[in-house]
């Protein structure tokens, strides 16, 4: 939300329009808040991937830690590690920090267009390795082949995420040559918040299908709703175990201690959290 409202703020202050149409003082707002947004353009980055990550760390590594559970802690790491120090390279772009909106002031800044489009391109190959890593787990699961593409289908909306960096890439090389700041700034924005989007789209798609259930179970109007719900409780009722009869729960190996079925989890064969993948891949 920070980020979209930096945006925003730049858009109604004359971003997207050739410099040469500006007022001095709303081509000085334009550098400064574009540097506001580069800062937390990395953070906001990062912390979509790393939800993106965790749920396949919670989806297919909860129990093994194999290669996929290793592959997705290097990700998580190498990630961690370049956009929080890519996150101050527009800290001390200049000194002083002024010169970034004023750049007749005195001082000196950084040459860091080539970083810049090096970064690009690590966050192209990045989105590339984190839709990858899933769509090969997956296909590696034992479930049928309907359910591997349902759940394929949810994470390879990553793959508009990654278009989107690619087209960032795009129009970020005329960004380090133009004179022209404001015009070819705001294309670059655009396909940033369309990445971020799809990110978090890509992470939130894996429990719609099942909130949509839940909705249409409880809604008092919807098709069945009032009966299913009236039935689900009911269910309840008459399958509870007595109090005592929970309390006498044990596990199998008679080792731990007593567990109701709501805490019990179900893994996979392989590791995988059969639950969270029935969840997702309920209703394809």
């Amino acid at each position: 939300m920070v980020f979209l409202s930096i945006e925003f703020s730049i858009g109604r202050h004359g971003g997207g329009t050739h410099q040469w149409d500006l007022s001095y003082k709303d081509v000085q707002y334009n550098r400064r808040y574009s540097n506001y947004g580069d800062i937390i353009y990395s953070l906001a980055l990062f912390f979509t991937k790393l939800s993106i990550m965790l749920l396949i760390l919670r989806i297919f590594c909860s129990v093994q830690r194999d290669v996929g559970y290793r592959l997705t802690q290097f990700l998580i790491a190498v990630n961690g590690i370049f956009y929080i120090v890519y996150a101050f390279i527009p800290i001390f772009l200049c000194f002083p920090r002024s010169k970034i909106w004023s750049p007749e002031a005195a001082g000196h800044c950084l040459d860091v267009n080539d970083l810049y489009l090096a970064s690009a391109i690590f966050n192209v190959l990045s989105d590339i390795a984190m839709l990858s890593l899933p769509i090969y787990l997956i296909w590696n699961l034992q479930m049928s082949t309907r359910r591997k593409i349902g759940l394929s289908a949810i994470f390879l909306t990553g793959g508009l995420a990654c278009i989107a960096s690619i087209l960032r890439l795009i129009y970020l090389v005329p960004l380090t040559r133009t004179k022209d700041y404001t015009y070819t700034k705001i294309k670059s924005i655009l396909w940033v918040d369309a990445e971020i989007a799809c990110g978090l789209l890509c992470s939130c798609l894996v429990v719609l299908p099942r909130l949509y259930q839940h909705l249409s179970s409880v809604a008092p109007n919807g098709r069945n709703g009032g009966l299913t719900h009236g039935m689900a409780d009911q269910s309840t009722r008459v399958n509870a175990p007595s109090r005592r009869l929970r309390s006498q729960w044990v596990h199998l190996d008679g080792m731990g201690s007593p567990q109701s079925p709501t805490q019990a989890h179900k893994v996979g064969r392989n590791g995988t959290d059969e639950e969270a993948l029935e969840n997702a891949v309920e209703g394809y």
